[in-house]
Order: C-alpha cells, then sequence, then structure tokens
C-alpha cells in the first residue's frame, strides 16, 4: 500500500478558504436576520429585544432563547396580504420555472444532437447577435 502523501498548509487553507467566506457572508448574515425576526421590535439602540448578552453568562444565554418568540410569523400567516402575496409569489415561480423548462429542453435536445465539435460552435451562433443564425436557430434545424 502506497503511502498517501501529505498535503501543504497552503493547499489546507485554498480547501477552507471558500467554506470561510460562506460563514462570513452568507450565514452570520442569515443568523443576524434571523434573529431579528424572532424579536420584538422595541424604541431603543438595537430597535428589537432581546439582545444577546455574553457578560451575563448562562443565564443571559438562557433568558435571549427565552425571549425569542414567533409572534412576527403568526402575524405573516394571518394578515391577508402578506398571505396573498406569498401565494402570488409561488405562482410566478412555477409560472416562470415551467417557461424556462419549455424554453431550454428543447434547446438542449438540440445541442445534444450535434456533433460534439460543432456544439461550440453552435452555441456561438445561438447567441451571437449578428451572427449567421438567428438566435432561434435550434427551430430551423
Amino acid at each position: 500500500m502506497m503511502p498517501q502523501p501529505q498535503r501543504s498548509r497552503l493547499a489546507g487553507i485554498v480547501l477552507w478558504l471558500p467554506y470561510a467566506w460562506l460563514v462570513v457572508f452568507f450565514l452570520l448574515p442569515f443568523l443576524i436576520v434571523l434573529k431579528i425576526s424572532l424579536s420584538q421590535s422595541a424604541i431603543a439602540q438595537p430597535p428589537y429585544t432581546p439582545v444577546f448578552d455574553l457578560s451575563a453568562g448562562w443565564s443571559g444565554v438562557r433568558s435571549f432563547f427565552a425571549g425569542l418568540s414567533l409572534d412576527n410569523y403568526v402575524f405573516l400567516g394571518s394578515d391577508p396580504l402578506y398571505v396573498v402575496s406569498y401565494m402570488k409569489s409561488l405562482q410566478i415561480a412555477a409560472f416562470s420555472t415551467l417557461l424556462l423548462l419549455v424554453i431550454g429542453y428543447p434547446l438542449l435536445m438540440r445541442l445534444h444532437a450535434r456533433r460534439r465539435a460543432c456544439r461550440p460552435c453552435w452555441w456561438c451562433s445561438l447567441f451571437c447577435r449578428f451572427g449567421r443564425r438567428s438566435s432561434f436557430a435550434f427551430m430551423r434545424g
């Protein structure tokens, strides 16, 4: 059995860099927004309660989690304006998905039918504005 080659420290950093990027620019803002959505509004600085206070120790953490509530989400579910808006958004998303499938699936099938060597040229002629073919070249054959 051959020994596994050792990875350098730089390779490890390069592998973990995208994960760190996701944590910093996606997960942390998501957690902040989630915390605000579970909080109650207040006329103060910051404009919501409870405030997460690590200096109070475990009792502060427990009181923080006890102060969170789902009242904002109950309000969203009970107000007809938000329910209708949400349903309309789902309807638009379903229609857009269906439209993209109707357009994209025949295009994909047409591309797959081409020889492998001609595929890049076909893509270029399909999307090139002043190409030999129009942008609907997949319909003509």
